[in-house]
């Protein structure tokens, strides 16, 4: 190979190449807003629907992002947009459904434990009397 036919494949590499440092790094903001989104979809009973929904579709959340920049315009006309903008920008990196599904899975997990504690509690108290 001659040293031009390098140079343009060292650079086509380069014109592909994923920062997965950056995609997979999120603000304390972005996780407090996937930590409230979390928190919404636990309290609603969505937990197992969300994680099969994200689970299923990871590979095409980028894809998904660009669906929310399109339709924000008209979201606009009824709604503040600043924060489905944030989540919009969110999900457009690569990281961000796992990390989302991590923060629900640890919610989950918690939610699991306290009734767990709960009911260990109320038993012993039945114990008592």
């Amino acid at each position: 190979m001659r040293s031009g036919d390098m140079s343009f494949w060292q650079g086509f590499k380069k014109a592909f190449a994923i920062d997965k440092e950056a995609e997979s790094t999120f603000t304390g903001e972005e996780i407090k807003l996937l930590e409230k989104l979390a928190a919404a979809t636990r309290r609603k009973g969505l937990t197992v629907p969300a994680i099969l929904f994200f689970e299923s579709f990871r590979p095409m959340n980028f894809v998904g992002s660009q669906v929310m920049f399109f339709f924000r315009p008209l979201l606009s006309l009824i709604a503040d947009t600043t924060t489905y903008e944030k989540y919009a920008e969110i999900l457009s990196r690569r990281g961000s459904v796992d990390k989302f599904l991590e923060i629900l899975e640890k919610l989950e997990d918690k939610n699991k434990k306290d009734c767990t504690a709960g009911a260990t509690g109320s038993a012993e108290k039945e114990k008592k009397k």
